[in-house]
């Protein structure tokens, strides 16, 4: 599972003047050894990409390059006067373990400052919920691609209607990453214009 953040409105929002700073004090309030013993009981690997290490198209083996750290949370709500921000954080009814990832990150982001209104939603209001925008952040999962640019440009190209109803991410140099790796047959070329692709979501910290 991943968590989506909404880059168009709410907190979270690149346009929002501390929206950067929010995502990242999201990320480091966020314990992922603890998500990956109680909701995956320790079975197989934390990701650092979107492909995991298992995978020819693993791209990230460093990933983020923050860690668990629910101090500076803390510190990067404080400095961005952003103590108790409302944060509306959803969910699949379908999958279990969305939801589990869900309820463990409202304690975790309300612990650091946040105040989390999380929402277990069925499929048709969950998708009316992400088309209208009414949600900060949102607790989704993705199936495996055997090519990944059924990944990449699905859930990360701007142009895709799965982007556009979730994170609404958009940035020009990704795109083009996106589209020039579609368009090269070189295995090692192509994981090059992932790891750039995969780079820039890290720093960005769209999801």
């Amino acid at each position: 599972p991943f968590i989506t953040f909404n880059l168009e409105s709410g907190p979270f929002a690149a346009s929002h003047p501390d929206g950067k700073t929010l995502r990242e004090a999201a990320a480091y309030a966020t314990d992922l050894e603890a998500i990956h013993r109680a909701v995956f009981y320790g079975r197989g690997d934390i990701a650092t990409g979107y492909f995991p290490k298992v995978s020819p198209w693993h791209a990230s083996p460093e990933g983020w390059a923050g860690r668990y750290d629910p101090d500076k949370a803390k510190f990067l709500l404080k400095k961005a006067r952003a103590e108790g921000t409302t944060v509306l954080l959803q969910a699949n009814d379908s999958w279990p373990y969305m939801q589990q990832t869900g309820e463990l990150l409202q304690a975790m982001w309300s612990n650091v400052g946040f105040k989390v209104n999380y929402n277990i939603y069925d499929a048709a209001v969950l998708l009316q919920k992400r088309r209208s925008g009414e949600f900060h952040a949102d607790s989704q999962a993705g199936s495996y691609r055997y090519d990944p640019d059924g990944f990449f440009s699905r859930q990360v190209l701007s142009t895709a209607p799965a982007t556009r109803e979730a994170s609404r991410f958009h940035n020009d140099k990704a795109g083009k990453l996106i589209v020039d790796a579609r368009q090269t047959a070189d295995k090692h070329k192509r994981l090059e214009l992932y790891r750039a692709v995969e780079t820039i979501i890290h720093t960005k910290l769209t999801m």
